[in-house]
């Protein structure tokens, strides 16, 4: 039986993140404000280990833990139709959305 193991630190910037949204005007046409910019910093490290368990029979599982981070994410907020009351509603800074902690997988092959 083998086992290997790897460790992969890995450090993320993605800049100028675009936040899209679509309106409503009050004769039922859409309207698009402008764009909203954010960055998200990711930090963490994949683990990945592999083992022959037979001759014919390998385990692979891998995991990845991280940390993700947003700064100066921002969101307009639709009034009544029509642009002339939207306002943009600022996301204090700290964890990014839909970025899991923690991703794993475990493949079986014979």
């Amino acid at each position: 039986s083998t086992l290997r193991l790897q460790l992969t630190p890995f450090w993320s910037r993605l800049s100028n993140i675009p936040t899209q949204q679509l309106f409503n005007n009050p004769d039922g046409s859409t309207y698009t404000p402008p764009p909203l910019f954010s960055t998200q910093r990711t930090i963490g490290i994949e683990v990945e280990a592999n083992a022959d368990l037979t001759s014919t029979l390998n385990l692979n599982i891998a995991a990845t833990f991280q940390d993700s981070q947003s700064r100066g994410f921002a969101t307009w907020v639709a009034g009544a139709p029509g642009p002339q009351d939207d306002t943009i509603a600022r996301v204090p800074d700290g964890e990014a959305d839909n970025n899991p902690r923690v991703m794993s997988t475990t493949t079986l092959t014979y």
